[in-house]
């Protein structure tokens, strides 16, 4: 497997550069396509006057206005880094925005089944609206595996992390970061022991996740156990230390009340400024 098809969900923020650069490394790396596409919240529901006014012309215009200018910055800062990361390559098959051309959801709807990978900002996924928005579409409506991007790391020929429990979402993860592990300089697994019950101790032995990655052509595999009370914090810590470019991870492996509620791993990757890429699957 490799990546012909990657979707940068952006919205207009500042951090949306690295959502951008990422899926066009990959677009060069990989030989794929990139669609990007204006996934900003709906303007009607967070606009419209409150109880039960009627929609006047003045705030039909201005919400067609404000969702333009979002749209024409998204353009400038695309158009902007395909001039700084083409080099002397191509884009791999190209660089498009798409049109938004009906509401959020329909929209990822229409290009999400057909996507490798899609790509979005630390701030886009830690958006008040992300959880009910692009971030939950994609990951729990759609059941795609989402690529956060943050900071500058490289996404290829750097260390990678791949945080293994032998979960179901585990596996997805690494199934879909597959492309990416094949082109790092190293894959990390790293584990805690003692956030594994008895039923888990043989399935997530590291050895069989090592023999698997190798099968698969990924080279320069290691183990590192990792321990600490809280999980989350623990296996970025250790990426970080590691300088792995990116984190492969589950996510939401209990329930996301409990996990959103109480903590977990998902919400410290997410809760983080900084630390690597992540990229999560459910």
């Amino acid at each position: 497997m490799t990546y012909k098809a990657i979707l940068a969900a952006v919205s207009g923020r500042p951090d949306d550069a690295a959502a951008l650069r990422g899926a066009m490394q990959l677009a060069k790396a990989c030989s794929a396509a990139v669609t990007v596409l204006p996934a900003f919240p709906d303007l009607l529901n967070h606009l419209a006057p409150a109880g039960d006014a009627p929609l006047g012309s003045e705030f039909t215009q201005k919400m067609v206005e404000l969702e333009a200018s979002w749209i024409k910055a998204i353009v400038a800062m695309t158009d902007t880094l395909k001039s700084l990361e083409a080099g002397d390559q191509p884009l791999g098959l190209g660089v498009r925005v798409a049109p938004r051309d009906g509401p959020q959801w329909l929209t990822l709807l229409k290009y999400v089944p057909l996507t490798d990978l899609t790509i979005m900002s630390w701030e886009g996924a830690r958006d008040p609206q992300a959880l009910g928005g692009v971030l939950s579409d994609v990951m729990f409506n759609l059941k795609a595996p989402v690529l956060i991007a943050r900071g500058q790391h490289p996404l290829v020929d750097l260390p990678a992390a791949l945080a293994w429990d032998n979960s179901p979402e585990a596996g997805r993860a690494l199934h879909a970061a597959m492309p990416l592990l094949r082109k790092a300089r190293s894959v990390t697994i790293l584990q805690d022991p003692d956030g594994l019950d008895w039923m888990q101790r043989e399935s997530a032995a590291p050895s069989r996740v090592v023999d698997y990655l190798q099968m698969h052509g990924v080279l320069g595999v290691s183990v590192r156990e990792v321990r600490g009370s809280r999980e989350g914090p623990v296996l970025l810590e250790a990426a970080e230390a590691m300088g792995a470019s990116i984190l492969v991870s589950g996510a939401y492996s209990h329930s996301r009340a409990r996990e959103w509620m109480f903590g977990g791993a998902t919400r410290a990757f997410l809760s983080s400024p900084i630390g690597p890429h992540l990229l999560l699957s459910n």
